[in-house]
């Protein structure tokens, strides 16, 4: 295989890859909408992995650098927050304010770039499974009895995780 069939089979990947994306945030926002309504989660913020960049035009500084942080907010869906880095690393070091600033920094999905888009694939499925695991906490703590408790239920998860037998 020659060298542009190389480079034409990674730019394919690419854009299957972005489809994909497109195609899972789709269905997974109708979910997190109906999640929403439920009341159950009430504006609540996930927020995942992020990257540094220098900022774009139009969103700040051009001596400065830009963090990129995977967001989840229900009922909103997927999406990236746009952080100053000096604001970032220190709000970083008490994560219940970087939660409680994340919504002014929010951008949703739809307007995020393609690369944006490409950066939040590999994180999909990881923050969903961390909002179901929320919701099913929440949802337990509706029903009389048994309770199941937030740190027995995370602990019993992280060791089937590590494939440990559930205690």
């Amino acid at each position: 295989m020659g060298h542009f069939d190389e480079v034409s089979r990674q730019l394919l990947q690419i854009k299957h890859d972005m489809e994909r994306t497109e195609a899972k945030v789709e269905h997974a926002h109708d979910l997190i909408r109906e999640l929403g309504n439920t009341g159950l989660l009430t504006r609540r913020a996930l927020l995942g992995p992020h990257y540094t960049q220098r900022w774009e035009p139009g969103r700040g500084p051009q001596d400065s650098e830009q963090v990129v942080q995977a967001a989840l907010f229900v009922p909103e869906g997927f999406g990236v927050c746009y952080w100053d880095a000096n604001e970032f690393w220190e709000l970083e070091q008490s994560p219940e304010y970087l939660e409680s600033n994340a919504r002014s920094k929010f951008e949703p999905f739809e307007n995020c770039s393609a690369a944006e888009k490409k950066f939040l694939y590999p994180f999909i499925g990881q923050m969903l499974d961390e909002l179901a695991d929320v919701a099913l906490v929440a949802a337990s703590k509706l029903e009389p009895e048994p309770r199941v408790r937030a740190d027995d239920y995370f602990a019993r998860r992280a060791n089937e995780a590590d494939g440990k037998p559930a205690k």
